[in-house]
């Protein structure tokens, strides 16, 4: 696949989405799954289709997973394009993401002499 990247440094809270292309007009979907819900969580939709729907009236659109960083470590984020009535077929496209999250940077930087800029 294009540009779907291997990893992802994400700070927490902190949130990334991909791009994933859409083929939801032929009955395939991506599923999204990472393997530790405490370090990231995943959710997908699709794209908002008004750009699509000009250049071609039954194209799929794309579908969005985004992927938010909910504590420090590390989790690989699963990816599988299939339909889901076909839960035996091996998926048609598949992807494998190493996610690291790291703790944000503090939000009130510090002047020289150690005070905060308060």
């Amino acid at each position: 696949m294009t540009d779907v990247p291997e990893e992802l440094r994400l700070n927490v809270g902190e949130e990334q989405t991909i791009r994933l292309p859409g083929l939801a007009t032929a009955g395939y979907r991506w599923q999204a799954a990472v393997d530790d819900e405490r370090v990231a969580t995943v959710s997908s939709r699709f794209e908002d289709g008004e750009e699509k729907l000009e250049s071609k009236a039954a194209s799929s659109r794309d579908e969005l997973v985004t992927v938010t960083g909910q504590a420090v470590g590390a989790t690989r984020l699963s990816l599988v394009q299939r339909r889901s009535w076909e839960s035996d077929a091996a998926p048609i496209a598949a992807h494998t993401l190493t996610i690291t999250v790291v703790a944000a940077a503090p939000s009130n930087p510090v002047q020289e002499g150690g005070r905060s800029e308060h």
